[in-house]
Formats: C-alpha cells, sequence, structure tokens
C-alpha cells in the first residue's frame, strides 16, 4: 500500500467519524427539544384537582376573568357553569372552603361542577388579590 492510498483511507474514516458525530448531535438536540415540548405547551384537557374544569365548554359562562380581576354572575344550584380567562396569564378560581378548584388557562374558557346552594368566597392561588364571592341559589 502506497502512502497517498494509505492516507485517503484515513481522511475517509475521519469523515465517517465527524458525520457520525454530527449525526449523534443532531439526534440529541431532536430529542431533548421534543422532551421539552412534553413537558410545556398548553393542552385544553385544564388539569384541576377537583370542581371540574375542560377545554371549550358548552355550560354557560358565569364567571370572567379580564385585566386581573374576577366577575361573577350569580349561578343556579345543580346547574355546571363555566370560566373565562380573557387575560394572557393563567389563572385558577379557587373556593376557600374547596368546593372548586380549576386552572384556567390564558385565553380558556374551563367548565365548574355543579354546586349546591350558597355563598362560596374564592380566590386565585397565584395571584392573591384577586378575590371575589360566588353566589349560588
Amino acid at each position: 500500500m502506497n502512502r497517498s492510498t494509505g492516507a485517503s483511507v484515513y481522511q475517509s474514516m475521519t469523515r465517517i467519524k465527524v458525520s457520525k458525530r454530527v449525526v449523534v448531535a443532531v439526534l440529541c438536540c431532536l430529542a431533548l427539544a421534543v422532551g421539552l415540548a412534553a413537558c410545556g405547551g398548553d393542552d385544553d384537557s385544564s388539569g384541576s384537582s377537583s370542581g371540574g374544569g375542560s377545554g371549550g365548554s358548552s355550560a354557560p359562562v358565569m364567571v370572567t376573568i379580564d385585566n386581573f380581576a374576577f366577575s361573577a354572575k350569580p349561578v343556579k344550584a345543580g346547574q355546571a357553569f363555566s370560566v373565562e380567562n380573557k387575560d394572557s396569564t393563567e389563572h385558577t378560581f379557587t373556593a376557600d372552603n374547596g368546593a372548586f378548584d380549576v386552572d384556567v388557562p390564558s385565553g380558556k374558557t374551563v367548565e365548574v361542577k355543579a354546586l349546591d346552594a350558597g355563598s362560596f368566597p374564592f380566590h386565585c392561588k397565584i395571584h392573591s388579590s384577586m378575590t371575589g364571592t360566588l353566589e349560588v341559589s
């Protein structure tokens, strides 16, 4: 084997190693991107710990969140209702007594299960200055 043949074989092997490294690096970046996308983002299932919660509800909107303030209309006992968030940030609609606790993503509407009659003070767990009272009769 002459020197020039040996050198070209070595150069070919070096190119293959670099190519493998590039492929591995690209695959790692893709795996990282997929993993990060799975961790974050917006899903319409609106995780809630109690009280219902589903994206795109057909129940009437009785509570509106706008400009970091709640606006609540009276609700009929036994009637499911919706909470609409017009803000560009997530809020919660949480009863002080634990009767309901739903996450309300920005720009979304979520449904809350029907409640028995009563007066329900509520708040946003994320923004403590946001409070109100829901009247159910």
